[in-house]
């Protein structure tokens, strides 16, 4: 329809302008919204994907909330093993969509076969296991599915049984 067409073509855009115009990057960046903050970041990871970690982890100190999870959404999809420093932190964030979205993301927990150097900057085992049982101690009881922050398709599922599936994991390493 018009409408999805029509929201297409502005988002395509806008990311040609985050490919092309360093300054309104740098702009965004440092004050625009939650999807064009992921858009200018993604602009970033484009050419290098390390690139878009230092920008990512200073919106990630933002008090905007939508602005902060389209940081670690974008993160979370790099799998770069600098990244994985800035997703630890994140899951500390007071939000538990951005800490969910981190800690889901974190290397400690992909699988080698799906990034061998993402899987190697892997935490010690004391360290995954204390991070998880410090998230899980954040985590409703019930199964709550939160709110999206920036996408209508981008709510993130509060189930503490997976944090306490990731916490059992360690302990098996």
């Amino acid at each position: 329809d018009s409408v999805s067409a029509g929201v297409v073509t502005k988002t395509l855009e806008k990311l040609h302008t985050f490919l092309t115009d360093d300054t309104a990057r740098q702009e965004v960046l440092r004050k625009g919204p939650g999807e064009d903050v992921f858009l200018a970041l993604w602009a970033l990871a484009h050419d290098d994907a390390r690139s878009a970690v230092e920008p990512a982890r200073l919106v990630l100190e933002d008090r905007g909330l939508e602005r902060r999870y389209a940081a670690v959404e974008l993160l979370s999809r790099l799998q770069h093993p600098a990244a994985a420093p800035v997703l630890r932190k994140a899951v500390e964030d007071e939000d538990l969509r951005i800490a969910l979205t981190a800690f889901r993301a974190l290397p400690d927990f992909v699988d080698e076969d799906e990034g061998e150097a993402y899987a190697a900057v892997s935490e010690p085992i004391e360290k995954q296991f204390a991070l998880a049982e410090k998230l899980l101690a954040r985590m409703p009881e019930k199964t709550p599915t939160l709110k999206p922050l920036v996408w209508p398709w981008a709510e993130v599922n509060a189930d503490p049984r997976d944090v306490a599936d990731r916490l059992l994991d360690t302990l098996g390493k």
